[in-house]
């Protein structure tokens, strides 16, 4: 009995090692299958077609277009803010003044009691039924005066700057304003000029205060004939879009006047 008993210990023991041995081989088997799968899949990753690299080439450009876009915009937003904010106060100062003259314009009796108001009106009106109309016409005269006043203040605004030295010095004059204000239109105000007039040529004064040697080399080409605006268009066209975002930039630290317009 005893030697039947160690006869089935050991072929149970030799049956489990065999079952041991099948399990590990099994194993190793599918790690040297698995392998040289993971090496295609690493090797795959790595190749990229050359219509992916150009894919990504121009969405990188189409998103520099998009900021430039954006900046653009936001410089028109406030600008647009700016303006409203200046139409703002246009309409209470005229509105004050309204109200001032309508105060001016009252009869001095508003003192006076509600009984005495009859008596002062009728004894005003059969003494002297001709002061009032020289009140009036004395006020108009006023009027006509002041406004006189205005036009001849305003008319410097219409002198036109025939010399790019004198482009770039009333720009220089309108953003020092700018600068000390904080308003383009009282900037605007100050050098009696006007924002399309400043906008038109304003790249000539970006381009020399930017790029002063792009500035100097357009210069030395210019010819007296030649019209400022068409010397504008010149500076405009000279303009990189890495050049524009760098006018941008100055505009936002405020080293520029804010006048938006696309760059080429």
């Amino acid at each position: 009995m005893e030697t039947r008993r160690k006869r089935m210990k050991m072929e149970a023991e030799e049956g489990l090692a065999l079952s041991v041995t099948d399990i590990v081989e099994e194993q190793l088997e599918e790690v040297v299958l698995e392998e040289p799968k993971k090496k295609k899949m690493a090797k795959s990753k790595h190749n990229v077609s050359p219509t992916g690299l150009l894919m990504v080439s121009n969405l990188k450009q189409q998103r520099k277009l998009d900021e430039q876009k954006i900046q653009l915009l936001e410089e028109k937003i406030q600008y647009l803010e700016e303006a409203n904010k200046e139409l703002k106060r246009d309409k209470d100062f005229l509105l004050s003044q309204i109200h001032v003259g309508a105060v001016k314009a009252s009869p001095s009796a508003a003192s006076t009691s509600g009984s005495s108001k009859p008596l002062v009106i009728s004894s005003f009106s059969s003494s002297s039924p001709s002061s009032s109309l020289s009140l009036s016409e004395e006020e108009e005269k006023k009027m006509k005066k002041k406004k006189k006043k205005k036009k001849t203040k305003s008319s410097p605004s219409r002198s036109r700057m025939t010399t790019i030295d004198g482009v770039i010095r009333r720009y220089q004059a309108v953003l020092k304003h700018f600068t000390k204000l904080g308003s383009m239109k009282r900037a605007f105000s100050k050098v009696h000029v006007d924002r399309n007039t400043i906008a038109r040529t304003a790249v000539i004064a970006e381009l020399a205060i930017v790029a002063p040697q792009k500035f100097q080399e357009l210069l030395s080409r210019h010819e007296d004939t030649e019209t400022i605006s068409t010397f504008a268009e010149k500076c405009l066209a000279t303009i990189s879009p890495e050049l524009g975002e760098e006018i941008s930039k100055e505009k936002k630290k405020g080293k520029l006047l804010p006048i938006a317009y696309k760059y080429t």
